[in-house]
C-alpha cells in the first residue's frame, strides 16, 4: 500500500518583541555561578564541577596505565619494536 505524505503549511504565529528591560526590572539579574577556567562551561556549583574534573583526570590516569601495560606486554612479546622518543625506525620521513 502506497501512502502519500503531504506536508501542511502553517502560518507562523506573530510574536511581539518584549520591551527592553529597565534597570529596576527584577527579571534582569546576574545569574549565579561563573565559567570554569579549565573547560569554559558555565558552573553553578563549583565543588560539584571540580569533582567532575577529578573524575575525568582519574579516568585518564587509568587509561594511561592500561596503555602503558599493553605497550610493555607487546614489546616484551616482540609484537612491536620498542620506541625511543618520537622517531620511528624505518620511517622515511
Amino acid at each position: 500500500m502506497n501512502r502519500i505524505i503531504q506536508m501542511g503549511h502553517r502560518d507562523k504565529p506573530t510574536v511581539t518583541p518584549d520591551p527592553t528591560p529597565t534597570v529596576g526590572n527584577p527579571s534582569v539579574a546576574t545569574l549565579p555561578g561563573k565559567a570554569c577556567a579549565v573547560c569554559g562551561v558555565y558552573v553553578l556549583d563549583a565543588a560539584l564541577h571540580d569533582g567532575y574534573h577529578r573524575q575525568q583526570q582519574r579516568w585518564m590516569r587509568r587509561a594511561d596505565q592500561l596503555l602503558n601495560l599493553f605497550r610493555q606486554v607487546a614489546e616484551a612479546r616482540g609484537w612491536i619494536v620498542p620506541s625511543t622518543g618520537n622517531s620511528r625506525k624505518g620511517s622515511s620521513r
